[in-house]
């Protein structure tokens, strides 16, 4: 099961764990709501299911390929219950941006102030 990533120039794709997690999305919509039909249109109305050819190779459409910028070669990042799928030099920059956030994260949050956390051998 794959989609266009709706705010990333790249693709999500997983399985059943990801289709699960669309659908109660979905489902924590009001039914007839507008929200629950854009999202609906944005995730279905840009899905696929990709397939295996007879060497075990994913063929991407076009459309897939216009959307996260792949020409020749792809890179995949895994996320837990579901996995990107980027063109190289994207994912470079997405990286780059996720590792500067996860920094000022960390800053702001501060580190824990010694002695307030036991570790697995002072239990």
């Amino acid at each position: 099961y794959c989609f266009l990533s709706p705010d990333r120039p790249s693709l999500d794709a997983g399985g059943q764990a990801l289709l699960s997690e669309v659908e109660q999305v979905i489902e924590g919509c009001p039914p007839l709501s507008d929200e629950r039909e854009q999202i609906s249109t944005a995730l279905y109305g840009t899905s696929e299911f990709l397939r295996l050819d007879g060497e075990g190779r994913v063929t991407l459409t076009d459309t897939l390929q216009d959307h996260a910028g792949i020409m020749d070669a792809v890179a995949f990042i895994g996320l837990g219950h579901k996995f990107q799928i980027w063109a190289p030099d994207r994912l470079s920059a997405q990286l780059s941006e996720a590792t500067g956030k996860l920094r000022t994260l960390r800053r702001r949050l501060g580190s824990p102030r010694p002695g307030r956390v036991q570790g697995a051998r002072e239990r």
